[in-house]
């Protein structure tokens, strides 16, 4: 499979997973600044990440970070859009497993 549609899989699998753990969790499709909670929740190992996800999804979040990006929510004023962008870890931490 070419890279671009790996990252575009692993994209999709991990905006899926936040949005749902959002809206269990939150009550909200995307909560502010929910995808920043469900990193540090897969990148200290909490316990907590078996009770949310089911295991292909942390498997796509694991990669993502393990290339060194995460998902991010932008909302974009000026054209009146709201989407999620692939943006690259500030000091991502290796082997995210």
């Amino acid at each position: 499979m070419p890279i671009e549609y790996e990252m575009k899989y692993l994209k999709e699998m991990t905006e899926d997973a936040i949005s749902q753990y959002s809206q269990d969790t939150l009550s909200a499709g995307w909560f502010s600044d929910v995808e920043y909670k469900v990193l540090q929740m897969i990148q200290d190992h909490s316990e907590n990440v078996q009770q949310h996800f089911r295991e292909y999804q942390i498997c796509a979040m694991k990669e993502l970070i393990k290339r060194g990006y995460w998902v991010k929510w932008r909302d974009d004023i000026s054209e009146a859009k709201c989407y999620t962008i692939l943006y690259r870890l500030p000091q991502h931490k290796e082997g995210a497993d």
